[in-house]
């Protein structure tokens, strides 16, 4: 009997040893996240993401030095949001992507369909101005180092030029001819057949395939961030305006691009670079007849 006590007291004092001493690793020497954490979301589309992520991405240095952590809140059930294009822009050190149906309250929207301060996103690049601003506000860190510009400064891009195949290298005419949705532009025969007519007259690259003639970025597999690397050593862009544009909103493509148009069944405006809305192809071809 007296046995089995000495024995009990022994395992209960080695308990209670034990306990002091996981309570002295984990909370004393190991303590808990100080992180500030910072909740965002966007219940869109992909160039909402893309707009949103590069941005918290651009500025992941300052972040780090502010000790910030963001979650980031987005649609994984949408087809187009996939993981493959969004998570170029995530350093996990600043920020981690969770699913919209995790969001918190509290949670602050980043969607260009919200206006700010009287200025909406039909006038494009202002717009972009204010939103990131704002972001930086709420994030409670100083403006003075941060470009919040929607054509951001992104060194990767000119590295990521240097590695693609020379096919993508000094082009005439980057088009991006994908099919709009939401309401976007998706008039692909009449693009298309632009591309083979200019084809004929300059070095073009596509997004979507056409012809084997033709060079076209998804043959390899390039993404977005692909494009934008692209898109800094072209002199003229055709677009559809929709979130594949959303990597050549950088400062390179801003001062190497002489004039871009934006397929677009909408009155938006860019007015930052010489940029043309239209819906008209034959306007399209006429100014490079032109040239």
């Amino acid at each position: 009997m007296f046995d089995s006590i000495f024995v009990y007291k022994i395992t209960y004092t080695r308990n209670i040893f034990l306990i002091i001493y996981i309570y002295y690793i984990y909370i004393i020497i190991m303590p808990g996240d100080t992180r500030k954490l910072f909740y965002f979301y966007n219940k869109y589309h992909l160039g909402d993401n893309i707009l949103n992520l590069k941005f918290l991405y651009n500025v992941r240095r300052v972040l780090l030095d502010n000790n910030i952590h963001i979650k980031y809140y987005y649609d994984t059930a949408y087809i187009y949001n996939t993981l493959t294009e969004l998570q170029q822009f995530v350093d996990p050190d600043t920020l981690t992507l969770d699913d919209i149906k995790n969001n918190v309250p509290g949670s602050i929207e980043l969607w260009q369909g919200n206006s700010i301060d009287g200025i909406n996103s039909h006038t494009f690049d202002i717009f972009y101005n204010y939103l990131y601003k704002k972001i930086v506000k709420h994030l409670d860190i100083s403006i003075e180092p941060i470009h919040t510009s929607i054509w951001q400064d992104e060194p990767h891009l000119l590295e990521l030029y240097d590695r693609l195949d020379s096919k993508y290298k000094n082009i005439d005419i980057l088009i991006l001819n994908n099919r709009g949705q939401s309401g976007q532009y998706n008039n692909t025969d009449e693009l298309n057949a632009l591309c083979i007519y200019l084809h004929t007259k300059f070095n073009i690259v596509v997004t979507q395939h056409i012809s084997n003639d033709i060079q076209c970025t998804s043959s390899d597999k390039l993404t977005i961030q692909d494009y934008g690397a692209i898109s800094t050593h072209c002199k003229y862009i055709i677009s559809v305006f929709s979130g594949t544009n959303s990597c050549l909103f950088n400062s390179v493509t801003k001062e190497s691009v002489i004039k871009w148009f934006m397929l677009s069944v909408t009155n938006h405006t860019i007015t930052s670079v010489d940029c043309k809305f239209t819906n008209n192809i034959s306007e399209i071809k006429t100014y490079f007849d032109s040239l």
